[in-house]
């Protein structure tokens, strides 16, 4: 039970699972992979241009709300295969506060899906119109907003 520097066994109280002390590097590593904050990260980072310029778009008239981000999770969801999880939705609306979307960062992102062989620039541009579609009037700004990075994407 004990080994050379008084390390044991750890018994997982949830499940009844014991984690040999050889395996604790892997077995913690294993359940951080599967935590909220490390796969709302991990989206962050995958799909960076995408929640870029959706939040440019949504947040052009001084407002991000839920049908917007019920956009984007869906969107998310149905890039990852798998529904997101009331944690997870839970932790990337908190996330979603401290992206700060610019124009600058709208035309670097827009330029980089138009350039990019693994993002589909008409789901993208689909996703942005899906959010202006959800306003009986467009917020003249965000027409200006979309108009742009629609420039930008759709470039020849």
């Amino acid at each position: 039970m004990g080994g050379a520097w008084g390390y044991a066994d750890v018994t997982v109280i949830d499940t009844g699972e014991i984690i040999e002390r050889d395996n604790y590097l892997s077995f913690f590593e294993a359940e951080h992979m599967k935590s909220p904050k490390y796969v709302v990260s991990q989206l962050l980072l995958k799909y960076q241009p995408e929640i870029q310029l959706l939040l440019f778009i949504a947040q052009s008239d001084g407002r991000f709300t839920a049908k917007e981000k019920e956009i984007l999770f869906k969107y998310l969801s149905n890039k990852e295969n798998k529904e997101l999880t009331e944690d997870e939705i839970k932790e990337l609306t908190k996330k979603l506060k401290e992206v700060n979307a610019t124009q600058t960062k709208a035309k670097k992102y827009s330029k980089m899906i138009r350039e990019s062989n693994d993002i589909d620039t008409q789901l993208v541009l689909n996703l942005l119109e899906e959010v202006i579609g959800l306003s009986k009037t467009v917020n003249p700004i965000t027409e200006a907003s979309f108009k742009l990075v629609k420039d930008i994407l759709i470039k020849d």
